[in-house]
């Protein structure tokens, strides 16, 4: 399994593709998104990103173009604490795209990108 900085950077390399929320499985905490190449890309074929273990998700249903990034333990802590959600030994990861007019947020455990659907 790869850890979370190589999975950072393969997230940060999915440039012009549209993303979606394929699967939100609530008792699980699991949140699946696909990311499809845009037309106008080279790209091939759909990623499908696993977020496991979410504590926290603002998102749209769809978005184009602006792919995941990284964010640091004191922008996550910052975010939890804003929402609400209090922050109790170590932290998870937050992931986020900046969008034209918001922000998406996931907060988790652990993500992995794949070429296929999770069951």
């Amino acid at each position: 399994m790869k850890s979370v900085e190589e999975v950072a950077k393969e997230l940060a390399g999915l440039q012009h593709y549209r993303y979606s929320v394929e699967r939100y499985l609530a008792g699980l905490q699991r949140l699946t998104v696909v990311a499809r190449p845009m037309k106008d890309s080279h790209n091939e074929g759909s990623r499908f990103i696993t977020f496991r273990t979410v504590k926290y998700i603002q998102m749209p249903t769809y978005w184009e173009g602006a792919p995941f990034k990284l964010g640091t333990f004191s922008e996550c802590r910052e975010l939890l604490e804003r929402v609400g959600i209090p922050v109790v030994g170590s932290l998870p990861c937050l992931f986020y795209a900046e969008l034209s007019r918001s922000c998406v947020y996931v907060v988790c455990w652990d993500v992995e990108v794949s070429n296929v659907m999770p069951p």
